[in-house]
């Protein structure tokens, strides 16, 4: 991988990977015209290779497929849903960003803002990739407050579990991913889930009305619900969902840190306030140390009439 290209070394022995072989025989050109910035970032994932590249305004996370011809082709840009946490890599540092693969999750920190250090991940869930009417699907998640200078897997435990460096000067430490804690280093983990922008009509405003959503139950946590209208600078909050579970006839009850009832899945209804503009965003918050599990949402909205002006 160069900056500008990348480049295929075949052979068939040691003998053929020699520095002399490879400068006259067996290297190849296989893409032209975009390459790697961060060597670190390059991940292999099964058929494809994942890396961060840059030509222009914004870094990308690019792919290289392995065909079943043993050829290998451009994939193209994967990191399209999140370009605007792309834009934000401080671009004097993207040399700094590393990268891993647990057999699931694809783990990128990278260097964003004024930081002159690892201060985010961007993390891909491959099981989630997808194809919807020939568009792949890539499922991206951020984190914050994990300053990961070196990455790495050990499956010494019998399962593949990722450390990493801590890039912090005042910690000096080495953490471990544990997918059945909420908490970081002991600090609850707010999750924050931002679907996509929504629009009925691009000609005219629609008058936001409700939203439906099933999720499950059975903690003692509250679920945020916010929305914007016209990308506003700030989300304001519509509704304050309970996620304790509810006994039929009984209503809700908490016994310690168990919810009578709990552990079943509900919905509910969010009425927007007053949210009138062409194009609206919606988030969800939590602040606990409890697993959340939102299942699917449904959005109502009125488009308004035409107008002369």
């Amino acid at each position: 991988f160069k900056r500008n290209t990348i480049w295929s070394i075949t052979g068939w022995s040691g003998a053929t990977f020699g520095a002399t072989t490879i400068a006259t025989q067996n290297t190849n050109v296989i893409l032209f015209g975009y390459g790697c910035i961060a060597p670190g970032s390059i991940i292999s994932v099964g058929n494809d290779i994942y890396f961060l590249s840059f030509l222009s305004g914004t870094p990308q996370i690019r792919s290289l497929k392995k065909t079943q011809f043993a050829e290998t082709l451009g994939g193209g840009i994967i990191s399209y849903d999140i370009t605007g946490t792309m834009a934000t890599i401080n671009k004097s540092y993207m040399g700094n960003t590393v990268g891993v693969f647990d057999g699931r999750y694809c783990y990128w920190a990278i260097t964003t803002g004024s930081a002159t250090t690892n201060n985010k991940l961007i993390v891909l869930d491959t099981w989630g990739i997808r194809k919807v009417k020939d568009v792949t699907i890539y499922p991206w998640t951020t984190m914050t407050g994990k300053n990961a200078a070196f990455m790495a897997i050990s499956t010494l435990s019998g399962a593949a579990i990722t450390y990493f460096a801590d890039t912090s000067s005042t910690s000096g430490l080495v953490f471990r991913f544990n997918t059945s804690l909420y908490t970081d280093n002991g600090t609850n983990i707010t999750m924050t889930a931002t679907p996509r922008t929504f629009m009925l009509d691009p000609s005219r405003k629609t008058k936001w009305k409700y939203m439906y959503i099933k999720f499950d139950t059975g903690v003692t946590s509250n679920l945020s619900v916010n929305a914007r209208v016209d990308l506003a600078q700030n989300y304001t909050l519509q509704k304050t969902i309970s996620l304790a579970g509810s006994s039929p006839g009984l209503g809700t009850f908490v016994l310690g840190t168990s919810t009578l009832g709990g552990n079943t899945m509900d919905d509910d209804r969010v009425t927007f306030l007053q949210l009138v503009g062409v194009l609206l965003d919606v988030q969800f918050t939590e602040t606990s140390a409890n697993a959340v599990s939102l299942y699917e949402f449904s959005i109502y909205g009125n488009p308004k009439g035409l107008r002369d002006n």
